[in-house]
């Protein structure tokens, strides 16, 4: 099971504007925060994960597929029906809750990293 977010930075258009520009003129710099991110996201997935043997658990990690893109994913056979359930057992969400819980963090990284470069 891969998770795919996408997070919408809301705010005033200057903030979008220069994001859009710190992502062109410095795309290392915009990777480093979002590869900072899923490693935290990974880590939280790990840290809610239900456990029964640690198959689960040892199953997530990150990937970075290229500059800008990275997948955080449990590739355990049954991460899906954990994490929603399935007909006869209750969902046990663990993915979905890391991302959320990082997404002010990498908005509030993301602001940082424009204002640095005023």
């Amino acid at each position: 099971m891969r998770l795919k977010i996408d997070f919408k930075l809301s705010g005033n258009q200057e903030v979008k504007d220069r994001l859009q520009r710190l992502i062109i003129q410095s795309p290392a710099k915009v990777d480093e925060k979002l590869d900072e991110t899923a490693s935290d996201i990974e880590r939280d997935a790990k840290s809610m994960a239900p456990t029964k043997t640690g198959a689960l658990r040892d199953s997530i990690e990150k990937k970075k597929v290229s500059i800008l893109h990275y997948i955080i994913g449990a590739y355990a056979p049954y991460a899906g029906w954990v994490e929603r359930g399935h007909h006869s057992y209750p969902g046990r969400p663990f993915m979905e809750p890391a991302a959320r819980m990082n997404e002010s963090r990498l908005k509030e990284k993301l602001l940082t990293a424009i204002n640095e470069t005023r």
